[in-house]
């Protein structure tokens, strides 16, 4: 459009071949339209590989795709590298043309790298061959569409690449549509006014959820989780507000059995546990603290109770639950159906079908060799509170208490269910093991808030966040005021001062 209506204004000077009426009243109508939310594909090509570039995108808007192309697409005077990124941004699908031109031209390798930022769909095509080591990285890491096969038959090889541009094809342009949001956002300098609202909102909130459970790729960008969690917590804080003028009519009415101040600090507590939680995939650490620092004002201010509100509880179960996969240990031979972390978190155990328990460091290596003395599968295993031991239950009904050292069993397994043993557990002092079987004697066992503070607690003991905030997070001081409080809950409920590290004294005296 941009082109037209650069046409248009150098046509309408002409004293000779002028545009006529219904050009004029065309291009203005379209004009008029609203912008396009996204575009189809963007084409990213050599100069060499023009005629084949051009062909795909005539044969792409005859099927009814929109396309960037950039002898389209850029009007003249334009600055030609802002278009080009902005054509990236609107685009759904990047498609990548393949010569020996493309791979090596820098110009195209800039095109690629500010698609791979924004987490692009990467489409490749095969027109001339390529030494596969000069391929971007980025662009190896996708099977190309060779339009060489069907003996170079264009019209069977673009058949194929129609199919790929259609394959999930909402899930892309809500990318792209709060990909584009998120980049404004940020120029805007994070203004509030940008922020999603109302059944917006709600629909970008259930697009990242079911990406990330789903692991849709494209992925969602940092920017776009930020984004979307920061426009929930100004949704929840709007809430709050309209809460508190609620509450201050409340404590006037009901005066005499519920206070004001007291809901109004369940809110608060309330809005930073959603806080915590938004925060769990985007930056864990901070999500610890903001969980700590909650816990820590919700038994302070509900002293009277010895409790803390579940909402709290929720966001700092969220909050240490958090993982990341690291590696992929292998040795088991059959299914592995249960795994466990020591105390420490440097030793895993496994059980599985074969019978055996495996110890595992954190690198994916093997400790030692298997446990063995289940008759049947191993279907759960945990660790002693003090990582010397392992408990295990199978499917011979059995569970049985293991030595981690020596490997070997300790006395005799305990009998007792009438079918497999699918669950064990120690309790907190070590003193106790539970179990639960298919004999429909189950048992569940609860963690509470105090368990869940000091997991919480102990993750952080030495991370920079809590030992020195001041210095590592100046330019925000929330974070900063956040991670002293964290501290100082850890300090009064989790640790002991006499026996921890010295920067506590300094930290909490500060």
């Amino acid at each position: 459009m941009r082109s037209a209506e650069t046409w248009l204004k150098v046509g309408q000077k002409r004293t000779q071949h002028r545009p006529t009426a219904l050009i004029e009243e065309f291009i203005a109508e379209s004009l008029r339209q609203p912008p396009w939310s996204s575009l189809d594909v963007f084409i990213s090509y050599s100069r060499v590989d023009s005629d084949l570039a051009r062909k795909l995108n005539n044969g792409l808007q005859l099927q009814g795709k929109t396309t960037w192309f950039d002898q389209e697409s850029i009007a003249s005077g334009a600055d030609f590298a802002r278009e080009i990124e902005q054509g990236i941004q609107s685009s759904d699908n990047f498609l990548f043309i393949l010569s020996p031109q493309s791979v090596n031209s820098p110009y195209c390798a800039m095109e690629v790298e500010y698609a791979a930022k924004l987490n692009k769909r990467f489409v490749t095509l095969l027109h001339r061959e390529v030494n596969s080591a000069d391929l971007h990285p980025e662009l190896a890491k996708v099977q190309w569409i060779d339009f060489n096969q069907n003996e170079g038959d264009f019209n069977a090889n673009f058949n194929q690449l129609v199919r790929t541009l259609d394959t999930d094809r909402e899930h892309l342009q809500n990318h792209t549509k709060w990909s584009q949001r998120s980049l404004e956002w940020e120029q805007k300098k994070n203004t509030k006014d940008l922020l999603l609202r109302g059944s917006e909102l709600a629909v970008a909130e259930a697009w990242l959820k079911e990406t990330q459970a789903q692991k849709k790729q494209p992925a969602a960008t940092k920017l776009q989780k930020a984004y979307i969690a920061k426009s929930g917590g100004h949704k929840r804080q709007n809430r709050l507000l309209l809460a508190g003028a609620v509450v201050s009519v409340m404590g006037v009415v009901t005066a005499f059995w519920l206070k004001a101040e007291r809901i109004a600090t369940i809110a608060t507590l309330g809005e930073k546990a959603a806080r915590a939680q938004l925060l769990v995939s985007i930056d864990p650490v901070e999500a610890l603290i903001l969980a700590i620092q909650a816990t820590g004002q919700s038994r302070s201010s509900l002293f009277t109770l010895q409790t803390v509100v579940p909402q709290v509880q929720s966001s700092l179960r969220d909050a240490i639950e958090d993982a990341r996969e690291q590696n992929i240990l292998q040795g088991d031979e059959g299914w592995v159906h249960s795994v466990a972390f020591s105390p420490d978190g440097k030793t895993i155990v496994s059980g599985g079908n074969d019978g055996t328990l495996r110890l595992w460091n954190r690198s994916g290596k093997a400790i030692g060799q298997p446990f063995k003395g289940d008759e049947g599968s191993v279907y759960s295993v945990a660790f002693s509170p003090d990582g010397k031991t392992i408990i295990s239950g199978g499917g011979d009904g059995t569970l049985r208490l293991w030595d981690i050292t020596s490997g070997k069993a300790i006395g005799q397994p305990f009998k007792g269910h009438e079918g497999s043993v699918m669950s064990v557990a120690f309790s907190p002092d070590g003193k106790t093991i539970v179990s639960g079987g298919d004999d429909g004697t189950l048992r569940l066992w609860r963690g509470n808030w105090q368990d869940w503070l000091e997991v919480a607690c102990n993750r952080l003991i030495a991370h920079p966040i809590l030992v020195a905030p001041q210095t590592l997070l100046k330019e925000d001081a929330e974070t900063i005021s956040v991670a002293k409080d964290a501290a100082k809950t850890c300090q009064q409920l989790v640790w002991n001062p006499e026996d921890n590290a010295q920067f506590l004294v300094d930290l909490l005296q500060k």
